[in-house]
């Protein structure tokens, strides 16, 4: 069993996450835009409303991003994460 410090399951999932193209699209554009709903995400992506969900679910798990539900919409902002980790893609 490895004792290594980054061989948790958070750090495998930021690097799967990591690892997907529209995910970091995603993240770009939260970093410039600061917040955003899954359908303004959609919108100025490009990327279809499907894919934009299950990459919000695998940002989410990986703590790139946050959530916060105002009335009836979530608003999607980049995480603690990304803010430790956002020098490695820009």
């Amino acid at each position: 069993m490895s004792t290594n410090k980054w061989d948790t399951p958070l750090t495998t999932t930021l690097f799967k996450a990591l690892a997907n193209p529209k995910r970091i699209t995603i993240l770009l554009y939260l970093h410039a835009s600061r917040f955003a709903t899954n359908k303004v995400i959609t919108k100025y992506t490009g990327i279809p409303q499907p894919q934009t969900s299950a990459a919000m679910k695998a940002l989410l798990a990986a703590e790139l991003v946050t959530k916060e539900k105002v009335g009836t919409q979530w608003i999607y902002m980049v995480g603690p994460v990304w803010e430790k980790v956002k020098y490695l893609i820009l």
